[in-house]
């Protein structure tokens, strides 16, 4: 039996000797393996620390390179605005400028016509100077006819005096009746050429008629225009004033363009020859009245010098010269009559193509008044379409905000879910290493560092109501959101929800982008350090189960172990009692 039980002893030992050869053994080749592997870890740290820190070194060069891009940037801005500027203001110098060239051009031209305007005026006052003159040489001559004629009736009889009223009486007739045939080349019954004639035929008439009638009634004007009508003179004074201002108007339009600049050259070069016709009529007008005058002084020479004819004849030629100077003069004034119902047409012929001008101009700018108030219209019902489509945006964007705001408050609450989760498998493999009196692996450990570290970060960052919906409550969480996403109603009053909705007139605050980013991430990474920590509980548990299982065994042979151990001692003590007699 001692054999026996010290055989089956040493073959505990042996299997214990064994078993913790193989235990160093496998020791060994773990510790070996996961020294290898911290090295391997240890260098893929390295690794990512100098990947990252390139990463951040590049990161840093380009946004040194984005600022210096946007700096540039700037600067070529403010240079376009600048040469834009430049540009604007030298095209508005060169305008003006332009506009000042025509400007001038036009008050040159202007200033010409009025030069010339001044110019035909001072012609019709000298002209109208010398007809006065010849009236008043006229009325004299008048006296003296009439002075004679009282002479001769007293001399030669009433016969001479009735072949000279006969002669006045054809005179008058030939005056009376040119005049008559000119009445129908007046404009609307009033012009001035007109009324100038119409002077002159009366005074002819009135010349020669008191000279018929022996004399009697004589009564000499020393004024030209007392003969003239005082409201036929007012008329042609107000269609002068009203020319006038239609004259300036239409000076005002043709500053504003070519046409009508070139309308006016028209104009201007008519005003030419009116004056160069008026010129040329004072000069006939002067060099009768030089010649009239150098045959009295000749016709007075010879009277003087000669031996004196019949006073009846010398009356007889005076009155022909008298009656040619008076036909010549006729004829000049009808001319001139003529001319000045030339001018008015043309002037009445300017005035409707101006009129025309106008109208064709308040038709354009009418258009072009109807066309910009339709493009108004547009404008606004795009800036109305413009304003309804960011409202659907903004709307869309608060939706989106709203949604991604329960995600990220979703996914911190996984996050604190799967930390605290992380934080038990350390907790149950640290229980698991002492039931098993081992020493917890040091990833392990640091794990359960971590995470109580991003706990008590998480803590610290949180809210009460994240902090409220951990570990078991991420179902309730996740049941609840849903009605989170829903409009405010006031009959929904739920005290676990973690955020209302934004109204619409306040703008949602997005989180930081960085955060949205992190949080996924984040969950990977709290995903992998779970599976690293089930791993190693797996193996914890194994272990646990294996020494389980030896204490099971150890258990079994324990009253085996028993029985053999007393068996022994009491052979011990029967072998040692023979001793003691022998020795005794």
């Amino acid at each position: 039996a001692f054999g026996q039980a010290y055989s089956t002893q040493r073959k505990v030992a042996a299997d214990g000797e064994s078993n913790e050869e193989t235990l160093l053994q496998e020791s060994a080749s773990k510790e070996a393996y996961y020294m290898g592997r911290l090295l391997e870890l240890q260098a893929e740290l390295k690794q990512s620390r100098s990947h990252m820190s390139n990463t951040q070194a590049e990161n840093e060069r380009l946004s040194g390179a984005l600022q210096e891009l946007r700096e540039s940037k700037e600067v070529l801005e403010l240079q376009r605005n600048r040469l834009k500027e430049e540009v604007e203001y030298e095209g508005l110098k060169h305008e003006i400028k332009v506009l000042e060239e025509e400007t001038v051009l036009l008050n040159s031209q202007l200033e010409e016509a009025l030069r010339l305007r001044q110019i035909s005026q001072t012609q019709l006052e000298e002209a109208l100077d010398s007809l006065r003159s010849e009236r008043e040489v006229r009325n004299s001559l008048r006296k003296e006819l009439a002075h004679y004629l009282s002479l001769g009736e007293c001399v030669y009889g009433p016969s001479n005096h009735m072949a000279l009223a006969e002669a006045l009486a054809l005179a008058d007739a030939l005056a009376g009746s040119t005049p008559s045939t000119d009445d129908r080349d007046k404009c609307n019954g009033h012009t001035p050429g007109s009324d100038h004639a119409e002077g002159t035929a009366t005074a002819t008439k009135g010349d020669i008629s008191p000279a018929s009638r022996k004399g009697e009634g004589l009564h000499p004007v020393s004024d030209l225009f007392s003969e003239l009508n005082l409201s036929e003179i007012q008329k042609l004074k107000q269609q002068l004033l009203q020319v006038e201002r239609e004259k300036t108007a239409l000076l005002a339009t043709l500053q504003e363009s070519q046409t009508q600049l070139q309308h006016m050259q028209g104009v201007l070069t008519e005003q030419h020859r009116r004056v160069h016709h008026l010129s040329e009529s004072l000069n006939a007008m002067r060099r009768l009245q030089g010649q009239m005058e150098l045959g009295a002084e000749s016709e007075k020479e010879g009277s003087s010098s000669s031996s004196s004819p019949p006073p009846g004849c010398q009356e007889l030629d005076l009155e022909v010269q008298s009656m040619e100077v008076l036909k010549c003069k006729y004829r000049v004034a009808v001319t001139e009559v003529v001319g000045l119902q030339g001018e008015l047409k043309a002037l009445q012929e300017t005035y409707r193509r101006s009129m025309d001008c106008l109208e064709g101009e308040r038709s354009r700018g009418e258009e072009r008044l109807r066309v910009l108030r339709d493009h108004v219209t547009r404008l606004e019902q795009s800036r109305q379409e413009g304003q309804e489509r960011i409202g659907g945006l903004e709307a869309e964007l608060r939706a989106a905000t709203g949604v991604a705001s329960e995600s990220h408050s979703m996914l911190t609450a996984a996050q604190e879910e799967l930390v605290t989760f992380s934080e038990e498998l350390a907790q149950l493999y640290h229980h698991v290493c002492l039931c098993n009196n081992e020493t917890p692996n040091r990833v392990m450990l640091d794990y359960y560092r971590q995470g109580r570290m991003a706990r008590c970060g998480g803590s610290l960052r949180g809210s009460d109501d994240v902090r409220a919906l951990l570990s078991p409550r991420l179902s309730r969480r996740i049941t609840v959101a849903p009605l989170e996403l829903r409009p405010a109603d006031p009959s929904t009053k739920d005290p676990t929800r973690l955020s209302t909705p934004p109204s619409p007139s306040t703008s949602p605050i997005p989180e930081p982008a960085v955060d949205l980013r992190r949080e996924p991430m984040n969950l990977y990474n709290l995903n992998a350090i779970i599976r690293d920590q089930i791993k190693h509980l797996q193996r914890a548990v194994h272990r646990a189960m294996q020494l389980s299982r030896q204490r099971a065994v150890a258990r079994e042979l324990a009253p085996i172990l028993d029985k053999d151990k007393e068996a022994c001692m009491e052979e011990i003590l029967k072998l040692k009692r023979p001793r003691w007699r022998w020795l005794t």
